[in-house]
């Protein structure tokens, strides 16, 4: 067990020594850009060490690869002896991709490291005790199995949807809870070591980093701890005895986190399911979100009397409609566009916004080489690295692709073709229009270019000049999703290599 624990310590720390250089690397690499497009010297430093290095050496990735098999022995013969106790964490707020932060805690390496391996063992060990119907954080299962099967569900002609989810529930499940499963014979399969450790890990202690330098802790109280990852397969263990229970009821049901959406087909199983989620809140201690919670709806595209009706309703980034459609959710819809807006700007507006530019940027036959790396970077968003040419040979038959990437991988099971031809038309809109604001912009500093039309930019004939291996058209979503479908209906979830933590957005 001990080099079991010190490899795992070496592969934290390793990580996170990437995980810096990553950003250096970034940061050297927005600052040459800079000076590609502006013509000026970037006045930008390299980032520094992250604070929490310095808090303990059990922070830094040096003296713990330098002092691994020592580390791991220490922790190994403290859990042994059932004195294991986590080092404080410190808490840092980070930003969410959805916009706003949220405060996450991270924990010494050894600790991270030793969270790690345990919740790997714990996760495939009761892989086949949890819910057929549970879909996060399982090595077993994908989201899309869960949108394949939810699909699956819905296709009677009446159909109730109960939609349910917890107020913060990794925040506020009770430990109390907590403690009730993992240590109730025969619910879970855990060992004695494996149940102090994790309730070692409730318990532990964080201070932000003025109060950390001072040694002043708080002592954690609900919830479970968020930043290692025993968090994960706690979340789901606090979800257990609801799956149980709905597992007994008239319906079907898919969970992600803590997630559910229940189909039923008849309204008084509906109403009891409901009950079931109130019984269980009440038992526990754990508030359902009433602001997420829809409670028991007629999923129908007319209104059906004094029961509500609604046509559509979405889970894991996709919408779910009564005729059998599948679209991207609107959430999931407004986060792309608001991805390559942001692209979009960063390529063409900031820095003639801001009176810099780099003529040698711009001339006649390439037009314009931020175009090409606008145009390219959002390719790479939407197509995961493939060409136009790769996708286009792909579904004409001429060659084939171990895997889909990108965006569109995930969303292969879009049936809602209108959908993607509105973001193939928003995309070139968007750009088009960006594009002219540009041309408005360098015209005032006396530089003139073209403006690039619609058909232009789809088909890449706004440059004119010797190839060059950045490709001149816009991707296109449809394209994309084409050959995204093509290969989930001939290999499955497996043939596409869908990441649901970059393209996953709750609703």
């Amino acid at each position: 067990m001990i080099h079991l624990i010190q490899a795992r310590i070496e592969l934290e720390a390793r990580k996170r020594i990437r995980r810096h250089n990553q950003d250096v690397a970034r940061s050297g690499a927005d600052g040459k850009r800079f000076a590609k497009r502006t013509g000026l010297v970037p006045k930008t430093s390299p980032p520094a060490e992250p604070f929490y290095w310095s808090l303990n050496r059990h922070f830094d990735p040096r003296y713990c690869l330098a002092h691994g098999k020592h580390i791991a022995k220490g922790l190994w013969y403290s859990l042994k002896s059932g004195r294991y106790a986590p080092r404080p964490a410190v808490e840092v707020s980070i930003k969410k991709s959805s916009g706003g932060r949220r405060n996450v805690r991270i924990f010494t390496i050894p600790d991270a490291a030793l969270s790690s391996l345990l919740a790997q063992n714990l996760t495939a060990r009761n892989g086949g005790v949890f819910s057929a119907s549970s879909y996060a954080y399982r090595t077993d299962k994908r989201p899309l199995d869960a949108v394949i099967q939810l699909s699956n569900y819905i296709k009677a002609e009446k159909t109730y949807i109960i939609g349910f989810d917890f107020e913060k529930y990794f925040d506020n499940i009770p430990h109390g809870h907590l403690a009730g499963i993992v240590n109730e014979r025969g619910l879970l399969l855990t060992t004695g070591r494996e149940r102090d450790f994790i309730m070692s890990m409730l318990k532990h202690r964080f201070a932000d980093r003025n109060a950390y330098s001072k040694g002043e802790f708080i002592s954690c109280t609900a919830g479970v701890p968020q930043g290692s990852s025993i968090s994960l397969f706690l979340a789901n263990a606090a979800a257990h005895q609801l799956d149980l229970e709905l597992e007994r009821k008239n319906g079907v049901f898919c969970r992600y986190a803590d997630d559910y959406v229940v189909v039923t087909y008849s309204y008084e199983d509906a109403i009891s399911i409901v009950n079931t989620f109130a019984r269980f809140s009440a038992t526990t201690g754990m508030p359902l979100n009433q602001d997420k919670s829809s409670g028991v709806r007629l999923l129908t595209g007319v209104g059906q009397g004094e029961i509500r009706s609604f046509p559509h309703f979405s889970f894991l980034g996709y919408q779910f409609s009564s005729g059998g459609r599948l679209a991207m959710s609107d959430n999931r819809v407004n986060g792309i566009k608001r991805a390559i807006s942001r692209m979009v700007y960063n390529n063409l507006l900031i820095y003639p916004r801001r009176g810099f530019f780099n003529s040698s940027r711009i001339g006649p036959g390439f037009r314009d080489w931020d175009l090409a790396t606008c145009i390219n970077e959002i390719r790479r968003y939407i197509y995961g690295g493939r060409t136009e040419k790769e996708l286009s040979d792909y579904l004409d038959g001429d060659t084939n692709l171990w895997k889909v990437r990108g965006l569109m991988a995930y969303y292969c099971l879009v049936n809602d073709h209108a959908q993607l031809h509105a973001l193939d038309g928003w995309l070139c809109s968007i750009v088009m229009r960006a594009y002219k604001q540009r041309a408005k912009l360098l015209a005032a500093a006396g530089l003139h270019v073209l403006p690039a039309g619609r058909e232009q930019l789809l088909d890449g004939s706004w440059y004119v000049y010797p190839p060059i291996s950045l490709e001149t058209r816009l991707p296109s979503f449809f394209l994309a999703w084409r050959a995204a479908r093509k290969k989930w209906e001939r290999h499955g979830v497996g043939g596409v290599a869908a990441s649901p933590a970059s393209v996953y957005v709750y609703g």
